[in-house]
């Protein structure tokens, strides 16, 4: 059986989002897995999270390259444990993994220079220039970064519950949705694997109570502290526009406009997941010199 499809492959930390290309560059399929960050997987739990996927058996064999690009694939060794995965799991492919910062600037990328953001679980922030990416301010990941990610706010969110700084009846609220004591918190934070996650999947709740003071200013703090930390950084801020990719970014994309505008940042592209600008990117750029 000829290997005549592409994947391409987006993930953080939560979710990875697969792209199936044909060979003529046509989308023919799109699949999700968990998210596979070599910080919390290994390369048998990549392997197997394409394994058990049902859409797997059918493409096999049938993969001859795999663009993956994912949350914590920023050095060699990183990048090695899930290129390990992958070819474990489609062995005729030729594999290549990069971080997902290459991916959120080639979503974003409309033929102008830009800095490219990502919001979701956790934060991270690029200049690209339409041929290289250039990264001035690392990401210092979800204990000591990721300002304004979903662990940010389920940060904020948790230690204002349980020191008791909600109002009543949104204390009552969360309990009413959780039933969380300290010891099951102490055991998911520091304890298991992928406590960014845990703390992320905190933000549907933090939505719905958007309008409530604490949780604007949990909101805007977060986007302050990440313009502040990251795209200010930049030599180019102000002269060319952000975009953001990421979860976060777009369901509070109103206060997100709120403090660019304070800023004075021209806006760009905000979107929630890359996946379908990355298949036009490709098609534009990359596929046509792979032939």
């Amino acid at each position: 059986m000829n290997a005549d499809l592409t994947l391409i492959a987006d993930s953080g930390s939560t979710k990875a989002d697969w792209l199936i290309l044909d060979a003529a560059g046509h989308t023919a399929g799109l699949f999700s897995t968990i998210g596979l960050n070599p910080y919390f997987q290994t390369a048998v739990d990549a392997h197997q999270a394409l394994a058990q996927h049902p859409e797997y058996a059918h493409i096999i064999h049938r993969v001859g390259r795999v663009f993956f690009f994912g949350a914590g694939c920023s050095s060699s060794v990183m990048c090695a444990i899930i290129t390990e995965g992958i070819q474990r799991a489609f062995p005729e492919a030729r594999v290549s993994v990069d971080h997902d910062l290459t991916a959120c600037a080639y979503a974003l990328y409309r033929g102008r220079p830009l800095c490219a953001t990502i919001i979701g679980t956790g934060s991270n922030a690029c200049f690209f220039d339409g041929r290289s990416i250039r990264q001035d301010v690392p990401s210092l990941a979800y204990i000591l970064g990721d300002e304004a990610s979903g662990s940010f706010l389920g940060k904020r969110l948790l230690a204002a519950r349980f020191y008791h700084q909600l109002p009543a009846d949104f204390a009552a609220d969360f309990d009413r949705e959780y039933a969380l004591d300290k010891e099951q918190l102490l055991q998911k934070v520091y304890r298991e694997p992928a406590p960014n996650v845990f703390l992320a999947s905190f933000v549907p709740f933090v939505l719905r109570h958007r309008q409530r003071p604490e949780v604007r200013s949990w909101v805007i703090e977060g986007f302050e502290l990440f313009l502040q930390n990251h795209v200010l950084r930049y030599r180019e801020a102000g002269m060319q526009e952000v975009g953001f990719v990421g979860s976060v970014a777009r369901l509070f994309d109103t206060e997100l406009s709120e403090v660019m505008a304070r800023h004075g940042l021209p806006l760009g592209l905000v979107i929630q997941k890359p996946i379908d600008r990355l298949g036009d990117y490709y098609r534009e750029h990359v596929l046509p010199k792979d032939r």
